[in-house]
């Protein structure tokens, strides 16, 4: 068996969701149906230089020699189904998934291996009517797509018997439906969504700490193994559409969303936070918290503890996370960096001026905040870029980049900001590692 050549092809995989129930309705007029659904692959597959390996039930087993003709066979079926949905036939709901990877020939013209069982994993994970890619195929085929056809990342999951978790990417056919929940698989990546906290005061000066609150989170769920997090801005922006939940997930990708609220009364804070399936609305945790105003970095890292507990995820060492979670347990060091980030997001020479005196405020307060030294760098490298390219600037932004770096290496942001920095100094290898 090991003398078998082995072949690079794109595995094509389909399958009829509700094959089942079709069949029980349908009873003896169901095999016409099934015959309809075999030759609109055949087809399609045929049309585009594919040969056909295998049928099982409702199950069709294809490859091609290029991803290219994968995906049009794809498209071509797709369409042909919504077609004849629309003509008032039986409508149909395939899946399918495509994977590009080494795989051995049989003596009798069939493929075996690792990455077959990948592809026909990858066909499992989606819902009937969508066309989902493995990551490798997404990559060879992205430049190449046919007008109007887009791909959208799906996130990372865990597929069927496979350890490491493998990205997804749907394939987005113009007039084909494109909205479906998250990829079915055993277990998935979480991806969630943190919203800045509703200021509940009414006084627009506490704007910057809500904003904080839900910064601050970011940040610690951003070094929980199992979650990932979309960015601070991708989530502000969606702000004032909280009560949407899945709305959010579907323009997000996202399969949580975490809100909450702010009221601070004197010197206690009272502060509720909810975590909300995006699929369902369901709420997963929910949970409140009456503290004084000091212990606000407690009550961040706690909220991100409760979540990953909520989403069963292990969370990185209890070392690490004591050493590294709470960017700053100085609260005058906090305010500071919040105004600097307020000001820094006017992206103007005024706004960028009056950051970097906030930032080098939180600096001085307490030397190892490294959201504080990513600041600086920050702002150093917008001054270099839009008004005056000075080795100075330059120089500015790589030390306190770096310098985020070594405290806090885990720090996401910081790996942002080190790769501006480095880019800005032609070091473009590095910077895209970073």
């Amino acid at each position: 068996m090991h003398d078998l050549p082995k072949e690079r092809k794109t595995f094509f995989f389909t399958d009829m969701e509700g094959s089942t129930r079709i069949a029980q309705r349908l009873g003896e007029a169901y095999a016409p149906v099934l015959e309809r659904y075999r030759a609109v692959i055949r087809s399609a597959v045929g049309h585009h230089r594919g040969r056909e390996i295998d049928t099982a039930g409702d199950g069709f087993f294809a490859v091609f020699s290029s991803p290219d003709d994968a995906i049009l066979a794809a498209i071509a079926a797709q369409r042909a189904f919504v077609v004849e949905a629309l003509s008032g036939q039986t409508p149909l709901k395939i899946r399918m998934g495509i994977h590009e990877g080494e795989a051995i020939l049989t003596p009798n013209g069939g493929f075996i291996g690792l990455e077959v069982h990948r592809a026909s994993r990858v066909c499992n994970a989606a819902h009937g009517g969508q066309v989902l890619l493995s990551d490798a195929t997404a990559a060879a085929v992205r430049a190449y797509l046919p007008e109007g056809v887009t791909l959208k990342d799906q996130g990372e999951y865990r597929l069927k018997d496979f350890d490491k978790p493998e990205r997804l990417h749907q394939l987005i056919i113009p007039g084909v439906p494109a909205d479906f929940p998250p990829p079915r698989t055993i277990t998935q990546t979480h991806i969630i969504a943190v919203l800045p906290f509703r200021n509940t005061m009414g006084e627009a000066k506490w704007d910057n700490f809500c904003e904080g609150m839900a910064e601050e989170i970011i940040v610690a769920l951003g070094k929980i193994q199992g979650i990932q997090v979309i960015s601070r801005a991708a989530a502000f922006a969606l702000r004032h559409q909280s009560d949407d939940i899945k709305a959010i997930g579907r323009q997000l990708n996202a399969t949580v969303v975490l809100s909450g609220s702010v009221r601070v009364s004197g010197r206690r804070l009272r502060i509720g936070a909810e975590l909300i399936a995006t699929d369902t609305g369901i709420n997963l945790w929910s949970g409140s918290y009456n503290q004084p105003v000091e212990d606000i970095f407690t009550v961040q890292d706690d909220i991100s503890g409760e979540i990953a507990s909520a989403l069963k995820v292990k969370l990185v060492s209890r070392q690490v996370r004591n050493n590294s979670s709470i960017q700053t347990s100085n609260i005058n060091a906090y305010d500071a960096y919040l105004r600097g980030r307020r000001f820094y997001e006017q992206f103007s020479r005024q706004g960028i001026e009056f950051a970097i005196k906030m930032f080098q405020q939180a600096i001085e307060e307490d030397d190892h905040y490294a959201l504080a030294h990513c600041g600086l760098a920050d702002c150093y490298s917008y001054l270099y870029l839009y008004v005056e390219d000075s080795e100075a600037h330059l120089q500015t932004a790589q030390l306190h980049s770096n310098r985020a770096l070594e405290l806090d290496p885990l720090l996401a942001k910081a790996h942002v900001s080190r790769g501006i920095a480095l880019s800005l100094n032609k070091q473009y290898g590095a910077s895209e590692a970073s």
